[in-house]
């Protein structure tokens, strides 16, 4: 079960499209009662968009040292290679999921709290453009 924050009037609709891109893109992704959606900085921990190939898209978001992060990719039927890394607060690389498929997962707990970024990279589409995205999960 995915679950979000507590949604105001007016955000009902936005939270039926994200539950909607979720089971639509991100129905492999096993989430349970421990994980749940980061909904930093408005995003509700959900990026997804059009990629040409060899294009990024990044999210940012905060993490506290000791916590537990998955972090999800998926492209539709015209990505043929999706990758995730995960960078800290300094640039280090705490995560990476290079394989050359379209379902990239990355976990990891922090070691340390900060704004971290997670990069989805798009390196080979069957088309000029493809629709992909990756979620953001915290236990």
């Amino acid at each position: 079960m995915v679950s979000f924050p507590q949604a105001g009037a007016g955000q009902d609709s936005v939270e039926r499209a994200v539950v909607s891109v979720v089971q639509e893109l991100f129905g492999w992704v096993h989430v349970d009662d421990e994980y749940s959606l980061v909904p930093d900085y408005g995003q509700w921990g959900v990026v997804v968009g059009w990629f040409s190939e060899g294009e990024e898209k990044e999210i940012r978001f905060d993490v506290s040292a000791g916590e537990s992060y998955k972090i999800a990719g998926q492209g539709d039927r015209n990505v043929s290679d999706l990758d995730i890394c995960v960078y800290d607060s300094v640039g280090r690389e705490v995560g990476c999921d290079e394989l050359a498929d379209a379902i990239p997962l990355v976990t990891f707990t922090a070691s340390r709290s900060g704004t971290y970024r997670a990069v989805l990279t798009a390196y080979s589409l069957e088309s000029f453009t493809a629709y992909a995205g990756m979620i953001l999960l915290r236990r």
